[in-house]
């Protein structure tokens, strides 16, 4: 289940941002909040509304570092936000926005210019 969970978000993710190469790919470790949540889900996304909103988290969560510091302590808190599965995907952008003040990007996030850069997977779409 957790392979077929991974293909297809690696899927959903490339197919609908474009982020298809190891160099752009990030946040990692939000793969197994995503897992986690697909499997409480059914293996399945309802809707396009569920899926866009899974993948803002998705990259929100590595475009401010949400797993650069503690990454077990973040992890924990983010899958522990996840059931009851109603309203998970909120809980999980509303802590990511409690974690980082604002959710706002700014021309001055762009300042960072190479292939390390957090916000260089927005200039490959």
């Amino acid at each position: 289940m957790a392979r077929d969970t991974c293909n297809y978000l690696l899927n959903m993710i490339s197919g609908r941002l474009g982020l298809d190469h190891d160099r752009v790919l990030g946040g990692r470790y939000a793969f197994p909040v995503m897992t986690r949540y697909l499997a409480l889900r059914g293996g399945k996304l309802g809707d396009a509304r569920e899926r866009d909103r899974l993948l803002y988290w998705y990259v929100h969560s590595f475009l401010w570092g949400r797993f650069a510091g503690s990454t077990e302590t973040v992890l924990n808190q983010d899958l522990g936000v996840l059931e009851p599965v109603d309203g998970a995907l909120d809980r999980l952008i509303e802590q990511l926005r409690l974690s980082r003040g604002s959710l706002t990007i700014r021309p001055e996030d762009f300042a960072g210019w190479s292939l390390g850069a957090r916000f260089y997977p927005c200039f490959t779409c």
